[in-house]
């Protein structure tokens, strides 16, 4: 999400200027106060928040692969 030069929404508008059907999951250990909140109600945006288990990134890895 935040990154030094571009954040993590601005990557992926480029990513997705290539490549329109590719599925991006974001994640941030930064607190949900620093991160806008108003770009991930974005539709399309998907998002999972550090620290994570595993099994959740499988999880939620899986169900935004199967849409």
């Amino acid at each position: 999400m935040i990154m030094p030069k571009k954040n993590g929404k601005e990557v992926s508008e480029a990513i997705r200027k290539v490549s329109p059907e590719i599925k991006i999951l974001f994640m941030s250990g930064y607190t949900m106060d620093i991160i806008k909140t108003d770009e991930l109600t974005e539709a399309g945006f998907d998002f999972i928040h550090k620290p994570y288990r595993p099994e959740e990134l499988l999880i939620r890895t899986r169900e935004i692969l199967d849409r």
